[in-house]
């Protein structure tokens, strides 16, 4: 259906917003299917203009034991399906990144230096995720907490992100590691 956040959106079926005041959706968004958003941080969720938030996402920018975290997603973005965005610590993804289906994003972690203390009562450390803008993330990729990737990098199926991307890059594995830099004058077909 359509919906109006000021500007037209479209929603599916099924689709869950929590703490809609704190949510910012620039126009042609398209949120599809059974997506849940979870703004119960101060500063929110904000998904710019003409981005898509595929089938079964889950954006969650705060919890009751977190509520300084952040999700923004800059115009022309989109994640596929079945996206997990655990943005409690704080995620910005830049324009134009593509993520494919599956892709897991943390921006925090559970503490678990003291063997005496149970892992869940040591607290989180709060880890933000920079995508910078023009990025393309495979399918059933792992980001994890304190990275920044840089722009016009390319994330192949399967890896898991452990540390911060240079621009222009290739890379996979796990954890990823660089491929090859990417050509800035691709030949002529």
């Amino acid at each position: 259906g359509l919906i109006r956040f000021r500007k037209l959106c479209f929603v599916g079926k099924g689709v869950k917003l929590k703490c809609k005041g704190r949510i910012k959706i620039g126009k042609f968004v398209t949120i599809h299917d059974f997506s849940y958003i979870d703004a119960s941080s101060e500063n929110g969720v904000v998904i710019e203009s003409y981005c898509t938030i595929g089938r079964n996402a889950f954006i969650r920018s705060g919890n009751l034991a977190s509520y300084d975290g952040y999700f923004i997603m800059r115009t022309g973005s989109a994640c596929n399906v079945n996206c997990f965005l655990g943005a409690t610590g704080g995620i910005e993804i830049g324009k134009n990144v593509l993520m494919g289906p599956n892709i897991t994003i943390l921006s925090e972690e559970h503490n678990y230096g003291t063997d005496s203390i149970a892992i869940k009562e040591q607290g989180i450390a709060k880890t933000p995720v920079k995508i910078k803008d023009n990025v393309w993330i495979g399918s059933n990729v792992v980001i994890l907490g304190g990275t920044v990737i840089g722009s016009g990098s390319i994330i192949g199926a399967g890896s898991v992100v452990t540390k911060s991307v240079e621009e222009n890059v290739i890379i996979a594995g796990n954890p990823a590691k660089v491929l090859k830099k990417r050509d800035a004058n691709p030949p002529s077909a």
